[in-house]
């Protein structure tokens, strides 16, 4: 797949497997591109089973607006910053890999309404999700505070702090 400026709402409303593998899609609004290879087999009604899906490749969002997404608002909480509820998000670049079930996120840098963010974590096909965002809420360079994202892209939990793993 070799996509370029592609508006996401159309996507996600047109393409049913973006529905699956990118559920954050429906929360945002802007443009991208992408090169990706996957295979997989199909079912009966020449639908992918996701559950068949490998491959990797690398997503480019130019411009994008998130609304309402809940990963966000859960963040915003727990870092007590409210700029970072419905971000506006500029010019990033997301490598990912898909086996077992799982789209592997690798890790990416970007900025969050102002504040330098690492993110990376594992998307289960089945709807879980386990993330760390590291973000620079301090004035100080360098220094990211960690929060791990876990549960569901409709019902996620953050918690601060060190310890927790992501899957390999």
């Amino acid at each position: 797949v070799d996509v370029k400026d592609l508006d996401i709402q159309k996507a996600w409303h047109g393409i049913r497997l973006m529905r699956t593998l990118a559920p954050a899609a429906e929360h945002s609004e802007g443009q991208f591109s992408m090169k990706y290879d996957i295979r997989g087999e199909l079912d009966e009604a020449v639908m992918p089973r996701t559950e068949t899906l490998t491959g990797g490749g690398r997503v480019r969002i130019a411009n994008a607006r998130i609304n309402g997404m809940r990963i966000f608002e859960e963040l915003s909480k727990a870092a007590k910053k409210n700029e970072l509820n419905d971000p506006h998000l500029r010019d990033f670049t997301i490598d990912t890999e898909i086996r077992n079930s799982k789209i592997f996120v690798k890790p990416f840098s970007i900025k969050v309404s102002g504040f330098n963010a690492d993110v990376e974590g594992v998307n289960e096909i089945s709807g879980a999700i386990q993330y760390l965002v590291r973000v620079e809420l301090l004035p100080i360079e360098g220094i990211r505070i960690p929060f791990h994202v876990t549960g569901t892209y409709d019902n996620p939990k953050v918690v601060l702090g060190k310890g927790h793993k992501l899957p390999e």
